[in-house]
């Protein structure tokens, strides 16, 4: 499943810059797959702790944010 784990890590990369209606929806369902998956590459999880530090200074709502600093715990 590594090409999944790629399109939903360059998907949130994207969606991480949008604010509009029902992105925090997205970017939760995003983080939720991206959560259960295990990363063989450093770069990947380079990659996703860099969309979570920019997510956690500009969280859409209160349950994002929790989630992110759940992951980056």
């Amino acid at each position: 499943m590594p090409d999944q784990l790629a399109r939903w890590l360059g998907e949130l990369e994207r969606r991480r810059l949008d604010f509009g209606s029902g992105a925090g929806e997205r970017k939760l369902e995003l983080l939720r797959r991206l959560e259960r998956r295990r990363f063989k590459r450093s770069s990947q999880v380079l990659r996703l702790h860099d969309a979570l530090c920019f997510m956690r200074a500009y969280p859409d709502d209160d349950l994002l944010l929790a989630t992110i600093e759940r992951m980056l715990e």
